[in-house]
């Protein structure tokens, strides 16, 4: 391994098995006392891939197939062999395929120095692209294709953060919620009404049951990509059972208690698992590599709030739900019906009413139905769209 691949090690090592030499095995790095509770999935590829992300490169390399740097292609002289120097990560880029899977662009700073056949010799180095794709159904193939880097040529569509979280501004929020119903319930996009959004959940692979959760409505529901050991409590007793993969848990009397909306907790998880699927996956394989059991996705993102990633995945739930619950193309046109029946109201007076109307209409909150109008540019002059398209 060149001096440029040579790192800490992470907390997963892969390891050549002692007993059958042609297989690997995954463990936890004995010389690590306290093991991170989430895994960066970049990190873990430096950790246990640096040796052949280096053999590529340098078998591309030295076979001639890639192209070199800049000087010695100036030099134009008949090049005899070439020898790599150094091999270093520099950027990791990683896109979304879909809920599942992934594709990965590596780029990787190599050194390398060039003999030539009149006897001349020349130091140079080369950005190289080695782009692979994951998935968490049919697989893994890292290198499927190394190229020169070029940063126009790597997508800049539905990116990931090194966790497998997507990176989402604000603004790009109603793009997602569109895409996910687009997927999964596409009607809600033609017809401005009510979301299913049990029909949505189905679509989407779930079912939903109701169990109390937490004694004092501290959890109002949780989703399940696995079977998964839960606790629950009935009758005033704590008990223990299985949620089957594919289940949404949800606590009604948490929701009464706290004045909360169903709906909008069941359209809360389904957006986890339209977004945040692949950092569940990847973490809970990586928990399985250090023997620790992987935590509900709520747990989790409550559970430590001191960590950017997590707060984020959480933030982006609970933005996205009321947009998902009202899709933006919905809410001008219906906003703009109800204001036509306030028209001798005063301004603030016609706001509130259609307020109420979008959130009776939509089953929405009253608090969702306000900030999905200033989405659109509404305040409380009446009917005024203060920002063309929203």
């Amino acid at each position: 391994m060149s001096e440029g691949m040579n790192f800490e090690r992470g907390p997963v090592l892969i390891t050549v098995d002692p007993v059958h030499q042609e297989k690997y095995q995954t463990q936890k790095n004995p010389e690590l006392t306290e093991i991170p509770k989430i895994c960066s999935f970049s990190e873990y590829l430096r950790w246990n891939y640096a040796d052949e992300y280096e053999s590529v490169i340098r078998t591309e390399i030295e076979q001639g197939r890639l192209p070199l740097g800049n000087k010695t292609d100036y030099l134009r002289s008949e090049i005899v062999s070439v020898r790599l120097d150094f091999v270093e990560f520099y950027r990791t880029y990683l896109h979304s395929i879909d809920e599942i899977s992934f594709r990965i662009d590596n780029v990787i700073s190599a050194g390398f120095t060039a003999f030539f056949r009149d006897g001349q010799m020349l130091h140079d180095s080369q950005r190289y692209n080695v782009s692979g794709r994951v998935s968490f159904d049919e697989g893994v193939e890292l290198f499927e294709k190394v190229d020169v880097y070029d940063s126009k040529a790597v997508s800049s569509s539905f990116i990931l953060n090194e966790y497998l979280v997507p990176i989402l501004k604000k603004s790009e929020l109603d793009v997602a919620a569109e895409r996910m119903l687009s997927k999964y319930l596409p009607d809600a996009l033609i017809h401005p009404r009510k979301l299913n959004v049990r029909l949505l959940a189905e679509n989407m692979g779930f079912c939903i049951q109701t169990a109390r959760l937490s004694e004092d409505d501290s959890k109002l529901g949780s989703i399940f990509f696995d079977d998964t050991k839960v606790t629950f409590y009935h009758n005033g007793k704590k008990m223990t059972g299985i949620a089957k993969a594919g289940t949404i848990l949800i606590d009604r009397q948490a929701h009464k208690n706290r004045n909360l909306l169903i709906d909008d907790t069941i359209v809360h998880e389904c957006i986890h698992a339209f977004l945040h699927r692949l950092f569940y996956y990847f973490q809970n394989i990586y928990r399985s590599f250090v023997n620790e059991s992987m935590a509900e996705l709520e747990e989790m993102t409550a559970g430590d709030p001191s960590s950017n990633v997590l707060n984020w995945i959480e933030n982006q739930a609970v933005h996205m739900t009321y947009r998902v619950r009202l899709p933006l193309n919905h809410t001008s046109y219906i906003a703009s019906a109800f204001y036509d029946r306030y028209r001798k109201l005063t301004d603030a007076e016609a706001m509130e009413k259609v307020v109420g109307d979008l959130a009776d209409y939509f089953g929405i909150s009253k608090t969702a139905a306000r900030n999905r109008m200033k989405d659109v540019g509404y305040d409380t002059a009446r009917g005024k769209n203060q920002k063309a398209n929203g």
